[in-house]
């Protein structure tokens, strides 16, 4: 793993699944496909206290990790409520025109008339659409990831341009 790359919060574990030291994970992304079986990942409340743990398998269908060296339902209760990063250099590759929702964060949004709406605090994964959470300040609009609203992201720029549709903001 690379200390330069930035982390990447990819989920919360939940409680400990049966008696051997498994524990359940929740997503951020429901659909994203990183295979964390032999992964390397980080495990903690916050970016600033990080464990360093081991992937010995993960049941996809289930959503079901056991860590390396956690053999009790007592141990991987030591895990529950923490986040599980992984640095950026370990996220597959992406073809030129694609993208992570983290990489929408930070960008600058404006309107078609080219009046600034907002940078990007946060993406929310959602069931029908994923939503932008764009401040200006200190005041947050929620902005879904629709062709009906979005009509430009351009990551190289750091730009989102969108159509501000009535009662959008």
């Amino acid at each position: 793993m690379s200390n330069n790359s930035p982390l990447i919060a990819l989920g919360v574990l939940g409680k400990p699944y049966k008696l051997l030291g498994e524990i359940y994970f929740f997503p951020y992304n429901i659909n994203s496909e990183i295979s964390f079986k032999g992964m390397d990942v980080l495990i903690g409340k916050n970016e600033n206290s990080l464990d360093s743990m081991y992937i010995d398998n993960f049941n996809s269908k289930s959503n079901v990790l056991k860590f390396n060296k956690v053999d009790s339902k007592e141990l991987a209760v030591l895990f529950s409520k923490k986040k599980l990063f992984i640095y950026r250099d370990q996220m597959p590759d992406l073809l030129n025109d694609e993208y992570y929702l983290v990489d929408l964060i930070g960008c600058i949004v404006v309107s078609n008339e080219n009046k600034l709406i907002g940078t990007v605090k946060d993406v929310m994964p959602l069931p029908a659409n994923d939503v932008i959470v764009v401040e200006k300040n200190k005041k947050e609009h929620l902005i879904p990831l629709i062709d009906d609203v979005v009509k430009l992201i351009d990551i190289k720029n750091n730009k989102i341009e969108i159509i501000v549709i009535p009662g959008l903001l």
